[in-house]
């Protein structure tokens, strides 16, 4: 694709995929798209809302002591079946297009972490015959070949790896949310919509335990001057968002819900925290009071046995939560509160910041499983 436009890459998470019909919708909103841009495009999918979570139920009920790499590949086919049903869609859309996973386009998780290469020539030949591409996301390839996947939100990292490999400048996720706010609007309702922030502060929140973007696809974006354009699909095909890249944003409070504490015991050795890194219970954002309580912010599978087997003596605490402050340079200052206070300190931060805004409506809408996230485990699975 010498001399010519890099295509349009986007992302559509599994919140894109609620009913069978939306692959539809999006199929006619990717065709409207290579037409109106006058170029191909790349779809990065997500598996439809809520699979990812019945399949791992019912591996973790076959054998509860589930290897990695077994749950990882029970775990791609979620990815692998809505890349193929998107597919069908944009041919019963009479859209030329096929679709790619993790094998056919070389994706590799580094050694490094998660940052992940791509071999953008198989892209490169399937563009020349298609007007879309549809690639599998949150997947890559071990150093024995097998499919592994690259922990949650990670078709974000899929889709800015396929962006800067293509040699695009911008890529757009697409999700259920229209955008980043200064704060959740499930719990702040006057929370601002941001309409642009740098990618400091997006990473820094992400980081925090805000559900917003992977901290390494923002990370992996700035290296490669990738813009982020975090949005929504509304039904009227409007498309609002925020830009993740060189602009300025708000303060923003981040509750995070899904913390994990732990007080750890005996002398607090200097190397304790690359030790903890090292176990991958990755994101230490906050050492709190004395008792040398540490959060992990986010969801990190279990921290426990990662700190366990990395021999670091450490018993869990239950009911505490990090609340963190993140300003529009990502410098972050975090606090601990009780699980039953975490709301009340995000609203009152957010006042203090930004003043009472409790009258707006909220914009959003709460997740939902898909009715057909059960398909791959037979109708009981569905109804559950």
């Amino acid at each position: 694709m010498a001399g010519q436009q890099a295509p349009v890459v986007v992302k559509f998470g599994g919140s894109s995929f609620i009913e069978l019909q939306d692959y539809r919708r999006v199929a006619r909103h990717l065709s409207g798209l290579a037409h109106d841009e006058g170029r191909p495009v790349v779809a990065v999918v997500s598996g439809m809302s809520g699979s990812t979570g019945r399949l791992l139920e019912a591996a973790r009920d076959v054998d509860p002591d589930l290897e990695p790499h077994v749950q990882d590949q029970v775990l791609a086919t979620a990815e692998i079946v809505s890349a193929g049903l998107l597919r069908a869609a944009l041919h019963a859309e009479g859209v030329g297009a096929t679709d790619l996973w993790a094998p056919h386009i070389g994706v590799e998780r580094t050694a490094s972490g998660p940052v992940i290469a791509v071999d953008p020539r198989r892209l490169f030949d399937a563009l020349a015959d298609n007007t879309v591409v549809v690639v599998a996301g949150g997947q890559a390839l071990d150093s024995d070949g097998r499919i592994v996947m690259l922990g949650r939100n990670s078709s974000d990292l899929t889709a800015v790896a396929v962006a800067a490999a293509v040699g695009a400048d911008r890529c757009h996720i697409y999700s259920d949310v229209d955008g980043v706010y200064t704060a959740d609007p499930h719990v702040v309702p006057g929370a601002h919509l941001m309409p642009e922030l740098s990618y400091a502060q997006c990473a820094a929140m992400s980081s925090s335990g805000a559900k917003v973007l992977h901290a390494g696809a923002v990370r992996l974006a700035k290296a490669h001057a990738v813009d982020i354009v975090c949005a929504s699909l509304t039904p009227d095909g409007a498309v609002t968002g925020s830009v993740i890249g060189a602009g300025q944003g708000m303060a923003a409070v981040v509750g995070d819900r899904r913390t994990q504490a732990f007080r750890f015991l005996g002398a607090w050795a200097d190397d304790v925290i690359e030790r903890v890194r090292a176990s991958g219970a990755v994101g230490i954002t906050a050492v709190y009071g004395d008792e040398m309580i540490v959060c992990f912010a986010g969801q990190q599978g279990n921290v426990a046995a990662a700190l366990d087997r990395a021999g670091i003596n450490a018993r869990a605490v239950p009911g505490l939560r990090l609340v963190s402050v993140v300003q529009p340079d990502g410098r972050t200052e975090h606090t601990v509160v009780g699980v039953d206070s975490l709301d009340r300190a995000v609203h009152d931060l957010h006042t203090h910041i930004h003043g009472d805004a409790t009258g707006t409506a909220p914009r959003v809408t709460s997740k939902r499983r898909s009715a057909h996230s059960g398909l791959l485990l037979g109708a009981g699975w569905a109804e559950a």
